[in-house]
């Protein structure tokens, strides 16, 4: 009795979308911030500022309940376009995500300490240019 000989198959390595290759160029973009080029990258048909938060950070519109003892209400977070205070969220639908540089979420913290008391929930900064 003799040992036949298998044949060797060839093992060919396919990349896929999921392979390591790929998610080295997956970027990773800061939880807090939405640049242009993030904008362009990955929500180029969005029309607002409104539209670019709500596909790629809907946490930023997220009203979250008062931390004060003597509120139970929840604080709607502030918007402020160029430095000027805008009316909630919603003020994000009058600008144009072409115009957008980057949107900014700054936690209540942060937002208490550079606006005062009112930003308990946070608020979003929009800086536009052309």
């Amino acid at each position: 009795m003799g040992i036949k000989a298998l044949p060797l198959l060839a093992l060919t390595a396919i990349v896929a979308p999921g392979s390591a290759d790929a998610q080295q160029e997956k970027k990773n973009y800061p939880r807090n911030l939405i640049t242009r080029e993030e904008i362009l990258d990955r929500a180029p048909d969005a029309k607002t500022a409104y539209d670019v938060v709500q596909r790629l950070r809907p946490q930023f519109l997220r009203t979250r309940p008062s931390g004060s003892a003597q509120s139970q209400a929840p604080v709607p977070i502030k918007v402020y376009v160029d430095g000027v205070p805008r009316a909630g969220v919603l003020a994000l639908r009058e600008i144009q995500s072409n115009n957008v540089v980057e949107i900014v979420y700054l936690n209540g913290n942060d937002a208490t300490m550079e606006f005062g008391r009112e930003h308990e929930n946070g608020a979003i900064k929009v800086k536009t240019g052309p």
